[in-house]
């Protein structure tokens, strides 16, 4: 994404890398360094198609691949006053180009001016999800991965601009507002679409051991032969305590003009139980396009197809830094495009992805990663 606050990316860079510089002048208790990182494989039963997370050009089939979940994050925080601190974060993985590539994924200066009240500006994730920040953390997650047909319907990743949160206490809740404004970009069929007036809303309920949000994304899209709005809605809940959790979320993706192309509803649950430092869980999850096939425009098909997954995993932590996890999943696109997959090999019509012209029934995928925080 090129950078729409040159000024405000430059600042955070400058004081991070200034406080880095002359970290052994004193200030060394103002910065802190941490990382984070997956080394992961993937095999499935099918060399017809590859299955991806996101948008991603490839994946894996019966041979093992290792891009799919593979990343490796870095992260420098200043704290420069008691109300003023910067962060910079920088992460490689496979986006939407065959190789990883590091790229600033944060760059973002955050104020708190009064108690509960923080302002951000600059780069930063698109809070969309219960773990819109943490997603890319895998020992932070227990699932090996977000379920795509979920967290593979956002086309907005991250924003370049600000937002406003404000937390209050009343009694045992704890509610949590945010408003999100800016630009973004958003990769639609192997195409880079800028995306103009983003903003973003939610609200987040916490009492005791459950966590509940909601929130809404809008961004109008600007490309030739396009001008759109897009509309993210989506609902969220978490149950944690002592050794059961729980998690769920809805989303809705809307689009004004190309609705029969961009709707599509996704769903998941997911369950487990930790027995010491095991934790089995399992998940079911759903992508709903929101048009019929005949309605569907027969050239480029939908931007996701019906799919459905059934998944079970085991995360095991190793230690104090380190988690191992296996997951079996089940997907069925149902003769569609799905949202997992792509056609290895060229394109049928260059410059459009091999997403838009494949069946898919059911593939078995296995995976296995080393999720890892230092």
């Amino acid at each position: 994404m090129k950078s729409k606050f040159p000024l405000v990316t430059a600042a955070v860079v400058a004081l991070c890398g200034g406080a880095a510089s002359n970290a052994w002048a004193g200030v060394e208790d103002h910065v802190t360094f941490s990382g984070f990182g997956t080394l992961g494989g993937v095999v499935t039963n099918s060399d017809d198609v590859d299955f991806r997370r996101d948008q991603q050009p490839d994946g894996a089939n019966k041979t093992i691949d290792t891009g799919v979940d593979t990343d490796l994050g870095v992260q420098l925080n200043v704290q420069a006053t008691s109300w003023l601190s910067a962060t910079v974060q920088g992460l490689a993985l496979k986006r939407y180009e065959h190789d990883k590539n590091m790229e600033i994924e944060w760059a973002f200066l955050k104020a708190t001016p009064l108690p509960g009240l923080s302002v951000r500006a600059g780069r930063m994730a698109m809070s969309t999800f219960l773990v819109s920040d943490s997603r890319n953390v895998g020992y932070a997650n227990t699932w090996l991965r977000a379920p795509n047909e979920v967290y593979g319907l956002a086309l907005l990743p991250r924003i370049e601009g600000g937002d406003v949160t404000y937390t209050k206490d009343f009694g045992k809740l704890r509610l949590t507002g945010s408003v999100t404004a800016g630009h973004s970009e958003a990769n639609v069929v192997g195409q880079t679409i800028a995306m103009h007036d983003v903003h973003g809303l939610n609200l987040q309920m916490q009492m005791g051991d459950v966590t509940a949000r909601i929130g809404r994304v809008t961004a109008d899209a600007d490309a030739p032969g396009i001008q759109d709005t897009y509309k993210f809605n989506s609902l969220g809940v978490s149950y944690d305590k002592d050794k059961v959790l729980a998690q769920a979320e809805y989303v809705q993706r809307r689009s004004d003009n190309f609705y029969n192309t961009v709707a599509a509803d996704g769903w998941y649950a997911m369950g487990g139980y930790r027995f010491g430092s095991l934790t089995p869980y399992a998940m079911v999850s759903r992508t709903t396009p929101q048009h019929s096939n005949s309605e569907a425009p027969s050239m480029i098909g939908t931007l996701s197809g019906k799919q459905a997954t059934l998944a079970a995993g085991m995360r095991w932590d190793a230690t104090s830094f380190a988690a191992i996890k296996i997951q079996y999943e089940r997907v069925d696109a149902d003769g569609t495009n799905g949202i997992s997959f792509e056609k290895p090999g060229p394109s049928i019509f260059p410059g459009l992805p091999n997403t838009m012209f494949i069946s898919v029934d059911t593939v078995n995928v296995f995976s296995a990663t080393v999720d890892f925080v230092f």
